[in-house]
């Protein structure tokens, strides 16, 4: 009878899902998923609503160093066109290769373009060191911040785009259906295959810099005042209307906004 009882608790714990603690051992580590944007659905002829972003509030230094094979804890790399035209990715060595396939934008109602993206609330600056050579059409590679698909701030080292071509650092907003260059790389001409870029928020400004590398100044070259909410999504992006070209990312840093 003891003998039946006990293979009867084993039936329940395995069919309950239960692992042994050698399999929980040795089982890999969850990965990040690569996913696509969502909405809430609301009833039909009504406008769907934007899921609520809780945001980690930036109280310490945090670096996504790329050195493991997989993405970072906590990052979350978006592609809406995984099912008929994925961007192809790989992380190790310090850098995340991105291939960005022509037509993949986030402008108008193409969301298309791969980011790679975290929550965050309040105020932080965070920075990346791009390695990119955009040459044709629209080519662009840097930070982004998004608030919903209406409300988006993009700095890119960038090729061509609105309000003024030419090669060089450009910041763009979108508000609503209006998208406008803040910055344009005519106004922020480089020709560097390296950059690094940073963009800093404090209340509801927003504030964007870049500079050649870790030896120079940071130049600032424009800031947004938002009406976006305390928590957004901010990370890293890559949009192209040209040919098929990779950008390879150095890290993510993020740390408080200064004071």
């Amino acid at each position: 009878m003891k003998r039946s009882f006990v293979i009867l608790l084993a039936a329940i714990a395995a069919a309950c899902g239960g692992v042994s603690e050698e399999t929980a051992n040795n089982a890999e580590p969850a990965k990040p998923v690569v996913s696509v944007e969502s909405v809430d659905q609301k009833p039909e002829g009504e406008q769907p609503r934007a899921k609520l972003i809780v945001g980690e509030k930036i109280e310490r230094e945090q670096v996504a160093d790329f050195e493991e094979s997989r993405l970072p804890e906590g990052w979350e790399l978006i592609d809406n066109d995984i099912k008929k035209q994925p961007s192809p990715f790989s992380v190790g060595d310090g850098k995340l290769s991105l291939i960005i396939r022509s037509g993949k934008d986030m402008y108008a109602d193409n969301f298309g373009a791969p980011h790679l993206v975290k929550a965050v609330s309040g105020d932080f600056q965070i920075e990346t060191r791009v390695i990119f050579s955009p040459k044709q059409d629209y080519q662009g590679a840097g930070l982004l911040v998004f608030s919903d698909k209406g409300n988006y701030l993009r700095l890119e080292r960038g090729f061509g785009g609105t309000g003024g071509g030419g090669s060089g650092i450009r910041l763009d907003v979108r508000k609503a259906d209006e998208y406008v260059a803040l910055t344009t790389p005519e106004q922020a001409p480089t020709d560097a295959g390296e950059v690094d870029l940073k963009m800093v928020r404090i209340g509801q400004t927003f504030i964007a810099y870049w500079r050649l590398n870790d030896e120079s100044e940071w130049k600032e070259i424009g800031e947004y005042k938002s009406d976006y909410p305390d928590s957004v999504k901010v990370g890293l992006i890559g949009v192209n209307t040209g040919d098929e070209i990779t950008a390879r990312f150095d890290h993510i840093k993020l740390q408080p906004a200064p004071k």
